[in-house]
């Protein structure tokens, strides 16, 4: 009887070992799932913190960028007489505050003339304004014209800074190089202005011909009707007509 009592024993404590062992590996696992649950979770919402930084340093970007001006320099010519003019516009997205710039002429080596500095400010350069500064003079106190312009200063800078609506400074830094390549594009540029004159000239003088030539038909053909005076004409000064 006692044999058999211990053996009862002995199945009971085994089954009961093996029970525990269970509910060990159980709690271990899901120990090891919480942890895993918790790592994922906290990852999530590290992602999450940094989709949102994101997203907010995107939008403080937009903002900066939807009023952010931009000042640029052009060299411009002014009238047949090739009177060269710099100038000076915002081209960015919002209007330019506080601006304090110094506009330069920078001279060529061993030229006669010194550098020309202007210092210049304003309070408020709006979103598309422009404004327009004469070039330096000569030694005779006349305005450089081209090519004497690019003769004398091989670049034109602009220098300084500004504030945007937001109140953040900017620094301003523009400049136009190789002056001296100025006199063949405005020699280019002329030449078709010529062109077109002269072609509006032609015209106006083929014009003023054919009234003249008009009217000496009509005195000595008052009595031939316009149709016959047109074909006259047509057949006795008719020419290529430019194009």
């Amino acid at each position: 009887m006692l044999a058999g009592f211990t053996a009862a024993l002995v199945v009971v404590t085994a089954r009961y070992v093996t029970q525990t062992k269970n509910l060990v590996s159980e709690t271990q696992k899901s120990r090891e799932e919480g942890e895993r649950a918790r790592e994922q979770s906290a990852e999530e919402s590290r992602l999450t913190r940094e989709e949102m930084r994101a997203s907010r340093e995107e939008s403080r970007m937009a903002r900066e960028l939807s009023v952010l001006p931009k000042l640029a320099i052009e060299i411009e010519t002014i009238g047949e007489g090739m009177v060269v003019g710099l100038k000076l516009a915002n081209v960015g997205q919002g209007p330019a505050f506080e601006v304090e710039v110094t506009i330069a002429f920078e001279p060529v080596e061993g030229g006669s003339l010194p550098r020309d500095e202007r210092p210049w400010r304003t309070k408020i350069l709006a979103r598309d304004e422009w404004l327009r500064f004469m070039p330096p003079y000569d030694e005779q106190g006349d305005i450089l014209r081209v090519p004497a312009l690019g003769q004398a200063y091989k670049e034109v800078t602009v220098t300084g800074r500004m504030r945007d609506a937001l109140g953040q400074e900017h620094d301003v830094d523009e400049r136009v190089s190789e002056l001296a390549d100025l006199h063949a594009l405005t020699t280019e540029a002329m030449v078709v202005v010529e062109k077109d004159r002269l072609r509006d000239e032609l015209r106006k003088l083929r014009r003023s011909f054919e009234n003249a030539i008009r009217k000496l038909l009509r005195a000595r053909h008052n009595d031939k009707p316009k149709a016959a005076e047109k074909s006259e004409f047509e057949e006795n000064w008719s020419w290529e007509r430019p194009s």
